[in-house]
């Protein structure tokens, strides 16, 4: 009696198997005839195609994304660069007004080598020079202009220049995007 009852499972699983591709798989566009006899071993072309496709277009769209991130992260060192710059101009003002080593002190900008140095004397020519920064790689003077120098040194006391500067920063692959810091003969 139990193999009866184990045949009858099986034939009305059979016929709900057989029904079923019947009824529903050519509303999905399958054919019985698909679903018997394909089967696949990997993937065709056009899905590799397909997926190439989807995976560019994603990273396109994230390298797209995180660009304005790169822009704002280039900007806050300009302004990190520029803000170092006041700041030594500034030191080496009050180093010539506290008349230290009883010297005037200056900077001097040369654009070639996209440095300045701190010194004291006179002049940049018969000073001693007691520091050198150099901009980041990516940065570069447009005033002083190219293969140029610029000397500001402040008087002894008072702390003034004897005429106006005007330093620019910019970065080098874009000089649109500059920085500048004026020096005047009477705020020095």
């Amino acid at each position: 009696m139990t193999s009866l009852n184990s045949q009858n499972v099986m034939m009305k699983s059979k016929n709900k198997r057989k029904l079923f591709s019947f009824l529903f798989l050519p509303l999905w566009g399958i054919s019985r005839r698909e679903t018997l006899s394909s089967k696949k071993n990997g993937y065709t072309l056009i899905e590799l195609i397909i997926i190439g496709g989807m995976t560019a277009a994603l990273g396109t769209a994230a390298l797209l994304s995180l660009s304005p991130l790169l822009s704002v992260r280039q900007q806050m060192t300009q302004d990190q660069v520029a803000q170092e710059l006041r700041a030594h101009l500034r030191d080496v003002q009050q180093k010539s007004i506290s008349q230290e080593l009883g010297d005037s002190w200056g900077i001097h900008f040369d654009s070639t080598g996209g440095f300045y140095q701190i010194f004291h004397g006179n002049s940049f020519a018969t000073g001693v020079i007691t520091e050198t920064i150099y901009l980041p790689a990516n940065y570069k003077f447009l005033s002083p202009a190219e293969g140029n120098t610029d000397d500001i040194i402040f008087a002894k006391v008072t702390g003034k220049t004897s005429i106006s500067h005007s330093i620019v920063i910019a970065l080098a692959s874009d000089t649109s995007k500059s920085k500048y810091i004026n020096v005047a003969p009477e705020t020095g």
